[in-house]
């Protein structure tokens, strides 16, 4: 399925979450909330087909696999807990 990820820093009219990125499905209409999401780096939003929760992590945080700026060995699921993936993302999958 296609997914959108907002982030990271989320929009300031967005409250923050605990998390620096949010994850729905494309088309879905709560990402009209985020509005325009652009920073001096470009857009913070994109799009790619993802079949589960390691997928959309590890594309997130390819350039931090398998290690990170500490030189640790890291697995996705060392990252998971910075992506909220919404109810939307898990509903298309059904």
């Amino acid at each position: 399925m296609n997914v959108e990820i907002v982030g990271p820093n989320l929009h300031p009219s967005v409250e923050w979450s605990g998390y620096d990125f949010h994850v729905h499905a494309a088309g879905c209409t709560d990402l009209r909330r985020y509005g325009l999401m652009r920073d001096q780096r470009g857009d913070l939003r994109w799009t790619f087909e993802a079949a589960n929760d390691e997928e959309i992590v590890t594309e997130i945080y390819a350039d931090f696999l398998p290690y990170g700026d500490d030189g640790e060995l890291n697995t996705w699921v060392d990252f998971a807990d910075t992506v909220r993936i919404f109810p939307c993302v898990h509903k298309e999958r059904a």
